[in-house]
């Protein structure tokens, strides 16, 4: 029988947070919170402080809000990371809940679902890695046909870069990680938050699933039948704690987000599929409820 296993479906999630400096390892983890603040103080921090100061230094107005609309998709990140930072430890929790809620599937049909609800998740996380590939792939050709030396983005730097091929190499190696790093940090925050909840999704529906097999078991006895309606319960609860820690970690995002709709109005299609998923998981939560009911009121009542 196949093993259930709907991490795989969040460990290019839990790797993209490793390299980010988000989540520490067991070995070596002094040297990988070094490794974090420098990472997160010369990319995070500074890359949109440079970007910042540079508008003060810029004489046309076009150039101005131009810079200022790149500015504040750059410090909306920081700030996402920062939430992601901050709502560790609930994700850690998440992976938890994740691992328990797979050990209880016992079914072959609940676990070609989950394994069909991992696939699709994992595509979609694909599609937006490939959608922000391109973003790197692309980035560089405005340098390749520029007839003199300048930056990726117009941002301010104590080296005069100008004067120097050293430093211009530098400083252009510096922003193109810079970019990497935001895609990085952007693909995170973005497909998070949609994974979690299609993955709820999918156990509420193994939920109700098993709750329809009670007592339709010949060979299962009434205590039997009654244990597996508490596993039931205790599974509906842990969703149910996973869903609030989602919710908490999406919020943050939503809200923080709300700069970044006019420079990637594709961000809409996942905020859209938030709401579609709460909305069927309220159902699934009250087709849960209404079948556990049912069936507790007709064991009691042959039992009379």
């Amino acid at each position: 029988m196949r093993e259930v296993n709907n991490y795989r479906a969040l460990k290019a999630l839990w790797v993209t947070m490793r390299i980010l400096g988000l989540d520490p390892p067991e070995k070596y983890r002094v040297l990988y919170q070094v490794y974090s603040i420098c990472l997160n103080t010369t990319i995070t921090f500074y890359y949109p402080l440079s970007m910042f100061i540079n508008m003060f230094l810029l004489d046309k107005k076009k150039e101005v809000v131009s810079n200022l609309t790149l500015t504040i998709s750059m410090v909306v990140c920081g700030m996402k990371t920062f939430n992601n930072y901050l709502k560790r430890k609930e994700l850690w929790k998440i992976r938890e809940y994740l691992v328990q809620l797979d050990s209880e599937v016992k079914f072959e049909v609940d676990k070609e679902y989950l394994e069909y609800m991992e696939k699709v998740s994992f595509r979609y996380f694909v599609l937006y890695a490939s959608m922000y590939g391109l973003v790197i792939a692309t980035c560089e050709f405005p340098m390749l046909f520029a007839t003199e030396s300048r930056l990726l983005y117009p941002a301010w730097f104590p080296w005069d870069w100008k004067k120097s091929s050293r430093t211009y190499v530098a400083i252009h190696s510096y922003q193109l990680i810079g970019i990497i790093i935001q895609i990085y940090q952007n693909l995170l925050n973005d497909t998070l938050p949609g994974i979690l909840m299609w993955l709820l999704k999918g156990y509420l529906h193994v939920q109700e699933a098993r709750i329809e097999r009670i007592g339709y078991d010949e060979n299962a006895s009434d205590e039997e039948n009654y244990n597996e309606l508490v596993a039931c319960v205790k599974s509906h609860k842990i969703c149910s704690m996973c869903r609030l820690l989602v919710y908490r970690y999406a919020f943050l995002c939503q809200l923080n987000g709300c700069g970044e709709l006019t420079n990637r109005p594709h961000t809409q299609i996942m905020r859209h599929g938030q709401l579609i998923n709460c909305g069927i998981f309220r159902l699934s939560k009250a087709k849960t409820l209404l079948y556990a009911k049912s069936k507790v009121t007709n064991s009691m009542q042959k039992s009379k």
